[in-house]
This record gives structure tokens, sequence and C-alpha cells, in this order.
């Protein structure tokens, strides 16, 4: 982004209150809303342990800490303006994926790493994409020279992760075709203890099996990759039901989305599986569910996975949470779309949602869940392209985008007022990026930073409202 569009968008922001004064609310700060702490419902004793996400940087005081595709992880010290200075860097095996930083050990995740003969693949090398994946502790006292550990091998490819207190939370995926993988596609969700990083140990595995079609659909990306959602009692697993493509058209056939639930409340890692929730439609990206208050609140699609605009409409569905194992439904409505229109985004904010439909143009539709036996359509807005990610800030929303027809650029960001919920407005938006791609998937695939379940790693919002876009 030039200096014109950040200077546009600053002054747009800057009654919002996005961060405080010198804050900076793209590093350190709290978890996104949809998985900020909740309290006990049911399992557990209640008590708090703090959640972390992973990233490709860490920042620690001086000290900035990059992950590199390529294959390695750099230390760089950014303590003088303008002067970096590159401290160490080490060559990792695999595709580096992400890393936490706990003290002065990097938990680095990658893929691709494990070869069928059993080596490690680095760098140019690591492209097998059937090559399992790797969690290592990396020790980064000394920058100038790195100690790896000794590294976990996991079958599979990474999803995503959490940790929680001092278990990590790691979910992969097992085609019929990893290294070590016996044949049959699952999700695992495996724990480690990683309360002494010198001695990260396996705790707990529980697998779920899935025929969710292998394909690939835009925006939402790998059809088969299951997204996750955490809080300190329970974590979510979103996919697709096993029901065949034939059956989606048929409204009598069961729901297409499935969500399995982990009690995660033993602090050493010990995991419980609990419900599996069904759904209208498949869950494809972290921000379609959230839990609050004792409330799951979903909005999802039949179809929307599999087709470029949907199969009937959206649907918002509340469910009491009793406990991990009992979720009661509350209540439900479908969204009166323009036309039919496939989900795009969602993103939850205290007491509202707001989703995104795509046909050509893009409506914003404000959700209110104030009640949640009874959710309600509020009002909307008709733009341009899609927004792919949003950014709730009180009575502002920040959104990233697409707009192929834009002669200012492929991508955009958007500052919305949801002050009032009956009559959403656009403040601002501003293009960026090439402008001589003419294929949404183009955009996304060769433009676009991030899929949905990690763009917000990178589209960052800095003190005084500075917005970081990738």
């Amino acid at each position: 982004m030039d200096r014109t569009c950040a200077c546009l968008l600053t002054l747009a922001l800057a009654g919002v209150g996005c961060a405080g004064e010198g804050a900076d609310a793209g590093f350190g700060s709290p978890p996104p809303a949809a998985e900020q702490p909740t309290g006990p419902s049911g399992d557990g004793d209640g008590a708090e342990r703090a959640i972390a996400e992973a990233d490709i940087v860490q920042l620690d005081g001086d000290r900035l800490y990059a992950l590199s595709e390529g294959g390695t992880l750099s230390v760089i010290d950014v303590g003088e303006l303008g002067q970096l200075l590159l401290l160490g860097q080490t060559e990792l095996p695999g595709v580096p994926f992400e890393m936490y930083l706990r003290g002065d050990t990097l938990l680095t995740l990658v893929d691709r790493a494990v070869t069928a003969q059993g080596s490690f693949a680095y760098g140019p090398q690591a492209t097998d994409p059937n090559a399992g994946a790797m969690v290592l502790a990396v020790d980064v006292s000394e920058p100038e020279r790195m100690d790896l550990g000794l590294p976990l091998s996991i079958q599979g490819a990474i999803a995503d992760s959490r940790v929680v207190g001092d278990v990590l939370y790691l979910a992969t995926y097992e085609d019929t075709a990893c290294y070590g993988c016996d044949g049959e596609p699952k999700t695992l969700v495996t724990s480690f203890d990683v309360s002494d990083e010198s001695d990260i140990r396996e705790v707990d595995q529980l697998s779920f099996g899935s025929n969710a079609p292998d394909g690939y659909n835009l925006p939402w990306g790998s059809n088969w990759t299951r997204s996750i959602y955490v809080n300190q009692e329970r974590l979510y697993i979103g996919g697709h039901a096993e029901i065949e493509p034939g059956q989606l058209y048929d409204n009598t056939s069961e729901p297409e989305g499935i969500i399995d639930v982990i009690d995660v409340t033993d602090p050493t890692g010990r995991m419980r599986e609990g419900a599996r929730i069904e759904v209208a439609g498949a869950i494809l990206s972290r921000w379609q569910l959230d839990e609050r208050d004792g409330i799951l609140r979903v909005v999802s699609q039949r179809g929307a996975g599999r087709t470029g605009n949907g199969i009937g409409s959206p649907e918002v569905a509340t469910f009491a949470v009793e406990s991990t194992d009992t979720f009661t439904p509350l209540g439900n409505t479908s969204l009166v779309l323009p036309r039919q229109e496939g989900l795009r985004a969602v993103r939850f904010d205290d007491d509202r949602a707001y989703a995104i439909t795509y046909n050509q143009t893009d409506p914003l539709f404000v959700i209110d869940l104030s009640e949640p036996e009874l959710p309600v359509q509020r009002g909307e807005l008709h733009m341009p392209g899609f927004v792919f990610h949003m950014e709730p800030f009180g009575d502002r929303v920040l959104g990233i985008g697409l707009d192929r027809d834009d002669p200012q650029g492929s991508l955009n960001v958007s500052l919305f007022d949801v002050s009032n919920p009956d009559a959403p407005t656009m403040i601002e938006r501003i293009g960026f990026g090439p402008n001589n791609l003419w294929e949404d998937y183009q955009i996304l695939e060769q433009v676009m930073a991030e899929d949905q379940d990690r763009i917000q790693k990178a589209f960052r919002v800095l003190s005084g409202g500075r917005i970081v876009a990738p």
C-alpha cells in the first residue's frame, strides 16, 4: 500500500479507538474476539489458562524472529530505527508453518519435513506433499548458534494449532498417501505437554474420520482442511459431514456441516471426545463459529464449500452449551438474499455477527444475536467485489477484500460504519495491488497473503489506526 492510501485510512480510523494511545493492536494483541476466554459451563473448574496463537513472526523486545517458506529461521535486532542487524540464521527441515515463542525457545511447526524414507527434507528438497510434519523446540538463547533440539515427527499435514496454558494442541490431516499414515483420510488432534520446553512430550491423540471431497474451492481453500476454534474448556473442529456430493441438493438428507467438540479442561493435556453437532453447511473457516456466555453461534450454508454460489440460504444457528457433551438448539434463521449467492466470510462480535455473501456484488449482512433464541437479520450493504476477512472495532468494521474490476488494484481495504445495524455504510475503500488479474482465483492464489484461517495474522491494525495490509 502506498503512503497516500495509508494516510487515508489513518484519518478514517483516528477516532475509532482501535488501539490505545501508544498501543499496537498488531503485535502483542489479545486473541481474536472469537477466542477470548469464557466462563465455565459444565466442564472443569473454570480456571483460566492463557490462549496463544502461532505466527510466522514473533517480536520480543528488540528481537524479531522470522520464518521463511524457504526453510530458514532468522533472528534480527530491530532495536535501532532504520538499522536492522541479523543476529543469527539457521536452516530448518521441511516448510516452516508457524511458531510460538516461549522464553528462549521457539516451538516451531514445519510441514513436508519427513520423507517416505524417514529422512529429513530441507529447502528445495521439501516438495513431497506426502511427507510428514514435525514439531521442533529451537533454543534461541544464543542466536548465532541456535539448537534445533530433538524433533517430534507427526504424520500428515498441519491444519492449525493453539497453545492453551502449557499444552500445545495440533490439528493435522492424514490423506491416503502421507508418510506413516494408515491409508484412511482423517483429522488428528494431538496434545503435547510444553511446560518444559527442553522436554516436549506427546500426551494424547484423538482421531476423526472424514470423506470430505478432495478438492479446492475459493475462497475457502481445501475442502478437507478442518478449522479449529479453542477456548479454555473446549476445542471445536469444523468440517464436512460424511455425505455424498449428490445428496447436497436433497433437502431431506442430513446436514452437510459437522462440528466435533473436545474437552480440553485437563491442564496436563488429556482430551475427551464430546458432542458432534450438525449444522446446515460445512464449517470451512474458524470465523464461522463462536462461543460466548454459554451460547454457541454458527453461520453456515449448504454447498458453500463445493459450489460457487452455495445451495439455499446461509443459516444462523444458536445452541445452549450445557457441557462439552450436550448442546441444546436454541434459535435458527435463514438469511434473505437478493439472489442465490455463496457465503464468503463471517465474523462474530459480542451480540452481533457479520456475514458476507457474493455473486458479482457483495452484500454485508448484520445479524442481531442479542436474543440467542431469536437471531434477527438486520441491515445489509451492497458493494462490488467481496470482503475476504473482517475485523470488528466497536461501531466500525475493517475488511480486506478483492475486486477484479477495480482499476486501483485487485485488493482493497474497506472501513464500514455499523453503528446503525439497520443501515451499515461504507466510509472508505482503498484499492491497491496488481490490477491485471481478471479472475478471483488468481487474486486469492497469487496476491492474497494467507487463507481465511490465518489472514488476520498478516492484516494488522497498528497504533494510531495505521493498517498493514498484505
